[in-house]
């Protein structure tokens, strides 16, 4: 996993949503999985599909801006939906369109200046 030290929180969120954009790319239960559909780390360089927490930890950057960037989402969730990532993420009735959509929001909400308020739903 490539380290750059000059990516925000923000640009993580926006990283992770490409990584996922494809519905071939996105994955419930597990952070990372390879082609085979194997459980594999979210850095591993057999992964080939990702959960929302396993694509924002791929990307790389400095931990605590991925961190900042996963505070992001699960206040989002928590606030908007009432749930966990995690649970929003691997909820049966979850779709890729609605993690999508979860990024898209907390990515359109989101100050960089404010990690611990970062976001109002709408």
């Amino acid at each position: 996993m490539e380290t750059n030290r000059d990516i925000t929180a923000k640009e993580i969120l926006q990283a992770a949503l490409e990584k996922i954009r494809a519905p071939s790319r996105w994955t419930q239960r597990t952070f990372a999985r390879s082609v085979s559909g194997r459980s594999v780390d979210f850095a591993s360089k057999a992964a080939c599909c990702w959960c929302a927490l396993g694509a924002v930890y791929s990307v790389g950057g400095p931990v605590e801006k991925a961190i900042q960037a996963e505070d992001a989402l699960k206040m989002y969730c928590d606030r908007a939906m009432r749930t966990s990532v995690a649970r929003y993420n691997d909820a049966i009735g979850t779709t890729h369109a609605d993690v999508l959509a979860l990024f898209e929001a907390t990515i359109a909400g989101y100050k960089e200046t404010a990690p611990c308020d970062s976001f109002k739903p709408s």
